[in-house]
């Protein structure tokens, strides 16, 4: 059964058997569709003042009470081999069955005709059953004048200004699980579809969640965390068990729950401080750290924990580039109605989401007008150094005649001027040659991270040799054999030759590259490879070639920094947002790193340690918040800054650290362990003594090249001493602080003793 069910769903998928509407075993479909759509067909009824009737439908569990007949009526009636069902009949006859009672088990019963709830088939039987209950109400729809059909505003008024304007949407069910919403336009045709659906399936719950209300889920994830309890334990908890906890316990709920509902960015920065809140109340420190730097990743100074904030600023953008390019029609008009009524209807033909329609915030107003995700998503890419706006890739429609007038005359009545991008016509000019055969690309560095910088060329070689810039640090090496292609099969179009033969090594016509071949083709290749590598050189005095964008989705994430984002966009707006953190981070000196060692520290005193009680010093000293003298002094706490230990200094942490003599043979001692690990490792891999600094330099400039050393091993060598360097130092102030607490300690308990 479990082979057979492998073979139905994609077979079910591709066939498009299932409702559009349905979302159980849905290839593909995700709740957070269903409830996007939702909160778009409440939207249109608040925008339009359009009364809508919706009832939802609680069904039995197919699992344990659909008859296996329904189940066998659909598969006739798709047309699928009567040997499935004869094949579901032997594995439901003669099933042992044993029943748990408060008594024990009892002894087997054998039952005949029930599908087993867990078992591989029976979701797929229950989703298939009720989907011809679904495709009745459909066809039952088409001849009902009340029922509900949506379009865009400007469609109702008979004046259509986008190609969306055209599109309709029927609205008749959607169904999640055992759980559907039936709709109509009046209370009488509401009533009437119900009992449809009665008869056909009588008596036959997931649809819990409030659709488009952000605050409504606001205050269900902040009760989350504002009941949750940690476990009780004989010490403190260490801040890896309680980042372990965090996650799996608070932060795997609120993600979930987030996918089905964002929330504002300024309630999503609540709850991180709530969560630091419960960090510091379980640490027992008495100053609070501060929530940026205990959500920074460990590679930036940070401790690690999941960012609420971040989550919920990639949810609420990859959703809406999810609505407007969804797979499955229904989702896909639904969203593209809506956002034709935002643009035309409610932003004077001004598109919210890229180029001037980012300037202006959509007001909280429209909060019932517009999915509450989509205005949470616009303010996310607004926000973003370099506006993130999600384009229209495909313009077609302007060359068509598919835009009216009346979208022009409101664009130029509200504003003065029409923003543009400057197209550079120096690489088409250039394509007006002849005789280019073959084409590669190059990129430096050849592997990069999402918002690393590279630089990315194509050249076409033959008769005529041009040479081009990929624009965008986003570009990878595919999109410079794209753009290659591109440009061979303008020339080709524009060439008098009616035999036009194109070589390139990232087709399925594979030529024979970097070989001492010496056909055409391979030495074409060469020469092509030898000008795309040397182009690297000179990639400011060549023209830019633009990304193509023929391949990509209708709505593609765009920035003017970054160019176009392909990948996933959750990730990137998580990054970016990091970026944006570390840039209000940036005249903070405690977290400055331009002078010391740039690798990312070891993970393991930050997630692994047994104690972590150095981690914890480490949270509150870059936050500023330690109980130093200085600190306790200027929040009123004490009398004096000055060294309690009798240095003539202000007790800041960088004095009870580094300078205060009370701890100078502790420093010394861990000098010490530190340079002969160093030594000894260093003896290994066959190099002499280097010099030693106070703090973690960079280990670049103490480590010379050796030509016995490939680069990788160098670098790994490199890894490992920063990481022991930095692992040393930190388990040096956690043992300074904790003696200098202990001491504080002291010191009090001997001031309140009576006398």
């Amino acid at each position: 059964m479990t082979w057979l069910n492998s073979r139905l769903i994609p077979y079910i998928s591709e066939k498009k058997v299932l409702p559009d509407t349905q979302v159980a075993t849905q290839k593909d479909v995700q709740t957070r569709d269903l409830m996007s759509y939702l909160s778009s067909i409440k939207c249109w009824s608040n925008r339009n003042k359009t009364q809508i009737y919706a009832i939802k439908r609680d069904q039995m569990k197919g699992f344990d009470y659909l008859a296996p007949e329904g189940f066998y009526d659909i598969i006739e009636a798709i047309g699928l081999p009567d040997s499935i069902a004869k094949l579901d009949q032997a594995a439901q006859k003669d099933n042992n069955c044993i029943i748990r009672t408060a008594h024990g088990l009892t002894k087997p019963i054998i039952i005949n005709g029930v599908t087993k709830q867990g078992g591989p088939l029976s979701p797929l039987k229950s989703t298939l059953t009720t989907s011809m209950g679904h495709h009745y109400l459909n066809d039952l729809l088409l001849q009902d004048p009340d029922a509900l059909i949506i379009s865009s505003t400007n469609q109702r008024k008979d004046d259509p200004h986008l190609s969306d304007d055209n599109l309709v949407a029927r609205i008749g069910m959607t169904e999640a699980t055992d759980d559907s919403y039936i709709f109509s336009r009046t209370l009488q045709s509401l009533q009437k579809n119900t009992l449809h659906m009665e008869r056909f399936q009588y008596a036959y719950e997931f649809l819990r969640v409030k659709v488009d209300d952000a605050e409504a889920r606001f205050e269900q994830l902040k009760n989350i965390i504002e009941e949750y309890h940690f476990p009780r334990l004989g010490n403190r908890p260490p801040i890896t068990l309680l980042n372990k906890i965090i996650s799996q316990n608070i932060i795997s709920r609120c993600r979930a729950l987030l996918s089905l509902q964002p929330i504002k960015q300024t309630d999503a920065d609540i709850l991180d401080k709530k969560i630091n809140r419960l960090v510091h109340d379980q640490l027992g420190f008495p100053f609070m750290p501060s929530p940026t730097i205990l959500t920074l990743p460990i590679r930036n100074n940070g401790l690690g924990f999941p960012s609420i904030a971040r989550i919920n600023a990639g949810l609420a953008t990859d959703g809406i580039r999810r609505d407007l390019n969804h797979h499955i029609k229904s989702y896909r008009d639904m969203a593209r109605i809506t956002m034709a009524d935002w643009t035309c209807s409610l932003n004077h033909c001004v598109y919210p989401i890229s180029g001037t329609g980012l300037l202006t915030q959509t007001h909280s107003s429209r909060f019932k007008k517009i999915p509450s995700s989509w205005i949470i998503a616009q303010r996310v890419m607004s926000e973003h150094r370099e506006k993130l706006s999600l384009p229209r890739t495909d313009r077609t429609e302007v060359l068509t005649g598919d835009v009216s007038l009346s979208h022009y005359i409101s664009i130029f009545n509200h504003h003065n001027q029409i923003i543009q991008e400057k197209i550079d016509g120096n690489v088409m000019k250039s394509l007006r040659v002849r005789g280019i055969t073959l084409l590669h690309g190059s990129m430096i560095p050849a592997s990069a991270g999402l918002l690393d910088k590279r630089s990315v060329t194509t050249s076409l070689t033959g008769p005529t040799t041009l040479v081009a810039q990929v624009s965008g640090i986003s570009a990878f090496i595919t999109h410079g054999e794209l753009a290659g292609i591109t440009a061979a099969l303008i020339l080709a179009k524009d060439s008098n030759n009616s035999i036009a033969v194109l070589h390139t090594d990232s087709l399925y016509c594979h030529v024979k590259a970097h070989t001492e071949d010496t056909s055409l083709p391979s030495l074409l290749n060469s020469e092509a490879d030898h000008y795309a590598t040397s182009a690297q050189k000179l990639v400011h005095r060549i023209p830019s070639f633009p990304i193509p964008t023929f391949h990509m989705d209708e709505f593609t994430p765009y920035s003017s920094s970054h160019g176009w984002t392909e990948s996933n966009l959750r990730v990137y707006t998580e990054t970016v947002m990091l970026e944006k953190s570390l840039h209000e981070l940036r005249n903070n000196v405690r977290m400055a790193k331009w002078l010391y060692e740039p690798r990312p520290p070891s993970k393991f005193p930050y997630t692994r340690a047994y104690s972590a009680y150095s981690a914890a010093i480490q949270l509150y000293a870059r936050s500023g918040q330690l109980a130093v003298a200085d600190t306790l002094f200027s929040r009123g706490k004490i009398d004096e800054p000055y060294c309690r230990f009798g240095c003539r200094a202000l007790e800041d942490p960088h004095h009870l650290f580094v300078e205060c003599k009370r701890y100078t043979e502790w420093r010394v001692e861990t000098s010490k362990e530190i340079e002969n690990r160093t030594q000894r490792k260093l003896t290994e891999k066959g190099f002499e003594e280097t010099s030693q600094t106070s703090h973690i330099p960079k280990l670049d400039s103490l480590l010379p090249y050796s030509p016995t050393m490939t680069p990788i091993a160098r670098e790994q060598l490199l890894h490992h001493l920063a990481a022991d360097w930095h692992t040393h130092i930190i388990r040096l102030a956690g043992r300074i602080f904790g003696d200098y607490q202990r001491e504080m300690a002291k010191r009090l308990t001997s001031n309140h003793k009576p006398r």
